[in-house]
């Protein structure tokens, strides 16, 4: 099964060892990237998918079982550091974190209220391909990030965390299952695709 590695560290993973335990038989190998596989030549099964850009390869399938959405959150100490923000333009000189990418500059592209939309350019103080990594990080107070609603949950839940500016948050994008056409299917892919499903709908 094919999964991007934040969500490999965060939603996914977080859940496929109930699957495990449900279905002591079957045999699964996650391959964390960030990088769309081709599934027919790479030889895998499915893939899991956040993106608004529908698969256009009629030898494949696609599930829609939910949307995500990314949200602006800290830690409370580093909130009453700051002070509380006023506006998003702020956010392009405080202390930032976020997934890795090969430029030195990222950008958020956020949408507030009446749809409307801003793009902050920052300069994150850590980048690092875990989203466990990051989460620790905004734990700990070292920066504010742009991370996976699902993601914060319990942090939000336990006040280890706090959002920031509630009124925007990034664009949703859907949560996609990719696979191959149903034909031949084996069970295995089937269950584990209905387990995905079933999860989906509980968060």
């Amino acid at each position: 099964m094919g999964c991007p590695l934040g969500l490999v560290d965060i939603s996914v993973g977080g859940i496929l060892p109930e699957f495990l335990e449900r279905y002591p038989k079957i045999k699964l190998q996650i391959i964390g990237s960030d990088r769309r596989a081709d599934l027919i030549n790479e030889r895998i099964d499915l893939e899991v998918r956040a993106t608004n850009e529908p698969e256009t390869q009629t030898s494949l399938t696609m599930r829609k079982p939910d949307r995500i959405r990314r949200i602006l959150v800290a830690s409370p100490s580093l909130v009453e550091r700051t002070g509380n923000l006023n506006c998003v333009d702020e956010l392009a000189d405080l202390p930032t974190l976020a997934m890795t990418s090969l430029v030195s500059f990222h950008t958020w592209e956020l949408v507030g209220p009446n749809d409307a939309k801003q793009v902050i350019r920052h300069q994150p103080r850590l980048t690092c391909r875990s989203m466990t990594a990051i989460l620790n990080a905004a734990r700990a107070g070292l920066g504010f990030g742009l991370l996976l609603e699902s993601a914060c949950e319990a942090d939000l839940q336990a006040g280890k965390l706090v959002r920031v500016l509630p009124d925007w948050q990034s664009e949703e994008s859907q949560f996609y299952i990719v696979f191959t056409t149903a034909k031949g299917m084996p069970p295995a892919v089937r269950v584990l695709i209905d387990f995905l499903v079933e999860k989906s709908k509980q968060h």
